[in-house]
């Protein structure tokens, strides 16, 4: 049970760090390095939602016993990010009355490189292991897809649309809004900058503390929310030591380019993370006697979607339609290309034997 409360633990550690210090570097990282918001989204925001399946991947294929726990993470979050995170997304639509216009156009982009990374890893574990080419080839493939986002409004603007004319969203660019969505949306981060600037405008978390985050206690008496803050406090004050707040002038004010600092502590911090939430679950496999992919399947894949699944439902609820398919599908393709085949690569690299696809989840 301590192993358990401990993966449950991890979650609420793994989904803080997404989203409150790794989401706001990439970005950073992104308006730094000025890449248009459909490359931005192909590479680093994907990373920033994906993060906790690829770290899980990593952490799998060089443990001492591989497991597929992997494995089992990337497809069982495949499967909950199309048939769950969808129906939450328009569930939360339905709820605030924002109307749901979906153009067919990046839906078919992301389903048809889904498609495609599906039947490759079909493909490639039909002799129950996989060599360092094949894994080069997926990570190549993710390449291709980002160079086609580069090209992604050129190619989008030779296809006729079939939603209404006056849809000025879906012609933005899917990520762009996505990202805002992520970052809590567009007018809290213009007010956020526009404190970082000196603006009079925001008392928002800027005005404060960089240790705002802890001193934010839940407002009235639900004990779910104080449950969840007594959770979260632990990493709350970790993290406000550990990794600095790009959005916060404290930080800005010292150091610039302080993002790079953040981008890396959060890469350390949800590589500690993951690491510990596979090894306990594998370990608590082996207690219950339940087979490690569907404990990864069923427990890991939910826990580490919760960033793609708070990112669809805000991009929902403000009638970005496109964004929360596009994310929801997109993040699949970065999971299956990437977060599969980088660390079979690095492994195959590292280690000079193929990856062995363990079906049963037997050491």
């Amino acid at each position: 049970m301590l192993k358990i409360g401990g993966i449950i633990f991890i979650f609420v550690g793994i989904a803080i760090v997404c989203d409150e210090y790794f989401q706001p570097a990439l970005e950073a990282i992104s308006e730094a390095l000025d890449l248009s918001a459909d490359v931005a989204g192909a590479t680093f925001l994907a990373a920033g939602s994906s993060a906790p399946e690829l770290f899980t991947s990593l952490s799998d294929a060089f443990s001492v016993c591989p497991a597929s726990m992997g494995i089992g993470t990337i497809v069982g979050s495949a499967m909950f990010n199309i048939l769950v995170i969808v129906a939450l997304s328009c569930a939360v639509a339905g709820q605030s009355g924002a109307s749901l216009l979906i153009d067919w156009r990046p839906v078919a982009r992301d389903v048809t490189y889904y498609t495609i990374s599906i039947l490759m890893m079909a493909a490639f574990f039909d002799d129950g292991k996989v060599t360092v080419a094949e894994a080069a080839i997926m990570v190549v493939a993710y390449f291709s897809y980002i160079v086609f986002m580069m090209f992604n409004e050129k190619i989008m603007a030779q296809c006729s649309s079939k939603v209404a004319p006056d849809d000025d969203k879906s012609k933005q660019g899917d990520v762009d809004a996505a990202a805002a969505a992520l970052e809590g949306g567009g007018d809290e981060k213009k007010a956020s900058e526009d404190s970082a600037d000196g603006g009079e405008d925001g008392e928002d978390d800027d005005d404060g503390p960089f240790w705002h985050r802890i001193t934010e206690t839940p407002e009235g008496a639900n004990p779910l929310s104080w449950i969840l803050y007594l959770l979260s406090l632990p990493f709350l004050i970790v993290f406000a030591l550990t990794v600095p707040d790009c959005d916060h002038p404290t930080f800005t004010n010292c150091f610039k380019q302080i993002y790079w600092v953040s981008f890396l502590n959060c890469i350390l911090w949800i590589g500690i993370l993951c690491h510990f939430m596979v090894e306990w679950a594998h370990e608590c496999a082996i207690i219950l006697d339940v087979d490690p992919i569907v404990v990864a399947l069923v427990v890991l894949a939910t826990g580490t979607s919760i960033p793609d699944a708070i990112g669809s439902m805000v991009a929902a609820k403000n009638g970005e339609a496109n964004m929360a398919i596009s994310n929801a599908v997109g993040s699949n393709v970065f999971d299956i290309l990437l977060g599969l085949g980088l660390p079979w690569v690095l492994s195959g690299l590292i280690k000079g034997e193929d990856m062995a696809v363990r079906r049963d989840g037997e050491c």
